[in-house]
């Protein structure tokens, strides 16, 4: 659309060209003695419910982690131990870190920077969550995602409805929408078997 748009490129000429991932590598569950230093690390027990993101802490708040945490302050309401990974890094963090702290949610909350190996954070989620507010040409951590195995619930943006066919490979949701988010993440962590 874009190149058609605002080149006047003509849609013959086009190809589109989908971002792929090794699915054997995110497939391929790191150790449990890796996982389990990660969750000592970050203080998360076993049995404790955890959701997640991961994307760069952009200024503007594109990725919508504010979002995220939105829904975790929801979700903390009936499920008190949830914990939330933001695996990131960026201009954003200390914003988010006080938006956690003026929600109470700040226990909840794991800041987790980057990570040389995102399939680690990963293993410990229980519902990955992609809230983008603006679309993105693809939501590449969406497929990570997918690949390593984790129930999704995303934001329609971007390639995500061409990515996630709604109730079937994931639940999309509306952006800006926590009520939303958190509705599907207690789906999701209330039934494994939908999981």
């Amino acid at each position: 659309e874009h190149l058609q748009k605002d080149f006047h490129v003509p849609l013959e000429r086009i190809c589109r060209i989908y971002n792929g991932v090794d699915v054997n590598y995110y497939a391929n569950i790191p150790s449990a003695e890796v996982v389990g230093e990660f969750r000592q690390r970050w203080g998360i027990s076993t049995g404790e419910p955890v959701i997640g993101g991961i994307g760069r802490l952009a200024s503007g708040g594109v990725k919508g982690f504010d979002i995220l945490l939105a829904a975790t302050h929801l979700l903390k309401r009936t499920i008190p131990n949830l914990k939330t990974l933001i695996v990131g890094e960026g201009p954003r963090r200390s914003f988010l870190e006080d938006a956690a702290r003026r929600l109470r949610i700040q226990e909840n909350v794991c800041f987790v920077g980057t990570s040389n190996d995102v399939r680690i954070p990963l293993a410990l989620m229980d519902v990955f969550v992609f809230t983008s507010r603006w679309p993105e040409a693809f939501g590449l951590t969406v497929v990570e995602a997918m690949a390593a195995g984790k129930p999704v619930v995303a934001t329609r943006v971007g390639a995500v409805p061409e990515i996630i066919r709604h109730g079937v490979d994931g639940w999309i949701v509306s952006p800006n929408d926590p009520a939303a988010i958190a509705g599907c993440v207690v789906s999701l962590l209330g039934d494994k078997k939908l999981a």
